[in-house]
């Protein structure tokens, strides 16, 4: 964690992306048209859904490396909690 921001990798031993794959990989119902994965089931949606929910969260989701034959790294910043709760207060 920097300061008020928590970091997650994600790092997998896959089969990385080519650079078109890179170029794509965050617009939904992008999948590899690699033939190896035609038969993986999957809509395309992942990393678009995980990317909106750390924009929408005031985050950032960032592919940081990839390599054919060894794998990617993805990483999820997002903003720490508030230390205290917001008080609420409630009318009865």
């Amino acid at each position: 964690m920097a300061g008020n921001r928590a970091v997650v990798h994600v790092t997998d031993n896959g089969v990385g992306m080519s650079q078109a794959d890179r170029d794509r990989v965050f617009q939904p119902f992008h999948r590899t048209k690699d033939p190896a994965f035609s038969s993986v089931p999957g809509a395309g949606l992942g990393l678009y859904t995980s990317r909106k929910f750390a924009e929408v969260n005031h985050g950032r989701l960032v592919l940081e490396r990839t390599e054919p034959g060894v794998g990617s790294c993805f990483a999820l910043d997002l903003p720490r909690a508030r230390s205290k709760p917001i008080a609420t207060r409630v009318a009865g």
